[in-house]
C-alpha cells in the first residue's frame, strides 16, 4: 500500500470507531473499475449490521442480489426476486418491534418509475419505520428524492434516530460529512449514482 493512502480500503462514519472495508461486487457496486457507487458503502454497513442484528425485515429487495436468503422477510411490492416474501406497501404492514433495513428504496415512494399504483409519501413511510422499528438501518442517496432531502437535511430526524453523512471524494473514498455540508447532487457525467449518503440508524449497531 502506498504512503498517504493507508484508508482507501475503508471508510468511517461519525461517532462510530469501526471503520468499514468497501464492498465490491460484480452488480451496481463499481466493479472492477475503480469508481466506488453508493453500493460498495451501502452494503458495507448492512453487512456489518446484519451480522449483529437477529431476524431482520428488509423494506426494499436489495440483499437478494447480494446474499440470496440472508434476509428471510423481504417487503416490496415491486420488485419480482423470488426471495421477496411479502408483494404490499410498507404502509400494510406492522413493524413494531421489528429490526428493519433499508437500502436505497424509501427515496423512490411516491414516484413513478417502479409502476407503482400507490401514490404516498416517503416522509410518511421514513417516519413509519423510524417509529415502530425496535432497530433501525436506513439508507438514502441524497439528491434523487427533493422532499426527503429537505427533509432529512433539515434535521426533521433527528430526535427519532441518528442520522448521519458520508460523501464521495474526488479520489473515489467516501467520509463523513456534517449536515449543513452533506448535500450533493445526484449523478456526474451522466452516470446515475449517488455522491451523498443519509445513514439513519436507530439503535447503536454500527
Amino acid at each position: 500500500m502506498l504512503p498517504g493512502r493507508e484508508n482507501e480500503a475503508s471508510f468511517s462514519i461519525a461517532g462510530s470507531r469501526n471503520r468499514f472495508d468497501y464492498f465490491h461486487h460484480s452488480h451496481n457496486c463499481g466493479y472492477p473499475g475503480k469508481r466506488k457507487t453508493e453500493r460498495t458503502v451501502e452494503l458495507a454497513l448492512a453487512d456489518y449490521w446484519l451480522d449483529r442484528v437477529l431476524d431482520p425485515w428488509e423494506v426494499g429487495a436489495v440483499t437478494p442480489y447480494y446474499w440470496p436468503g440472508r434476509v428471510r422477510e423481504i417487503v416490496d411490492p415491486a420488485d419480482r426476486h423470488e426471495r421477496v416474501t411479502r408483494r404490499e406497501s410498507l404502509f400494510n404492514i406492522d413493524f413494531t418491534g421489528k429490526n428493519v433495513l433499508s437500502i436505497s428504496t424509501i427515496e423512490h415512494i411516491g414516484e413513478s418509475s417502479y409502476d407503482l399504483a400507490e401514490v404516498a409519501d416517503p416522509v410518511q413511510a421514513l417516519e413509519k419505520l423510524a417509529s415502530e422499528s425496535k432497530l433501525m438501518l436506513v439508507i438514502i442517496p441524497i439528491g434523487w428524492n427533493a422532499i426527503l432531502d429537505a427533509y432529512v437535511l433539515g434535521g426533521k430526524m433527528e430526535n427519532s434516530c441518528k442520522v448521519r453523512f458520508v460523501v464521495r471524494n474526488r479520489n473515489e473514498t467516501w467520509s463523513p460529512r456534517p449536515r449543513g455540508r452533506a448535500y450533493r447532487a445526484y449523478g456526474v457525467n451522466g452516470l446515475s449514482w449517488a455522491n451523498s449518503l443519509a445513514i439513519l440508524e436507530k439503535g447503536s449497531v454500527l
